[in-house]
């Protein structure tokens, strides 16, 4: 970021996959309480926005930290890890703070799953709304014995196509908190995209825009 020099990284002798290593000398970092945020502190982080004293205000706190805006935690080891964006998290109704880019990791990690949205913004549980690899889908279905005829749209309601999507999406979000966990998807036959307004031209999800365009979706496999 450009309000920050290089404040940690993983070194030769001490690096751990995933995180982003530990601060440089003369630099602190950690995680606030409420959130989980990303705060830094030392000569490395900017003194302020050139004539905005209000948004410095906003990043740099009473004790000098700059907010990142990123979420993330530190292991006993010392090692940072960034798992999501402030603006990204969404609270379920039962108060609790979930970070979809996380969620979303695990999930692209089945070979059945092309796109994931975590979603349940206000809503009871955590659902997916999820594009698979129809290619490895259908393959596998049929392996299964299963009939694949019919299109996209059909076989996304097909409660045996449901199910074996489903069933990796469970699996790999098993090791999370309960309320963390993907209970539910819903199925969709074409991949989001930018077109359609539901990308950003970097190709990151505009989650406001889906949450409003599969709101009845998302009410079904989440609780509204």
């Amino acid at each position: 970021m450009t309000e920050a020099c290089v404040t940690c990284a993983n070194r030769p002798e001490d690096s751990k996959v995933g995180s982003i290593g530990t601060p440089f000398e003369g630099i602190e970092m950690k995680i606030a309480e409420k959130d989980s945020e990303v705060l830094i502190r030392g000569k490395n982080v900017m003194q302020g926005y050139y004539n905005n004293p209000e948004a410095t205000a906003l990043a740099i706190d009473d004790e000098g930290f700059y907010h990142t805006g990123d979420v993330g935690y530190v292991d006993t080891d010392g090692h940072f890890f960034i798992t999501d964006r402030i603006k990204d998290l969404f609270k379920l109704s039962n108060g609790k703070y979930v970070a979809p880019l996380q969620v979303e990791s695990l999930l692209k990690q089945s070979p059945l799953v092309s796109q994931p949205v975590v979603v349940g913004s206000g809503r009871k549980q955590v659902g997916a709304l999820i594009v698979p690899d129809w290619d490895a889908l259908k393959e596998v279905m049929k392996d299964e014995g299963v009939d694949t005829s019919g299109t996209r749209e059909e076989l996304c309601e097909n409660p045996q196509f449901i199910k074996r999507v489903q069933q990796d999406a469970v699996e790999l979000t098993r090791e999370l908190s309960d309320y963390e966990r993907v209970k539910r998807v819903y199925l969709l036959p074409r991949e989001f995209s930018i077109d359609k307004g539901e990308m950003t031209p970097t190709l990151k999800i505009k989650r406001n825009v889906i949450d409003e365009k599969y709101e009845e979706a998302i009410d079904e496999i989440c609780g509204s």
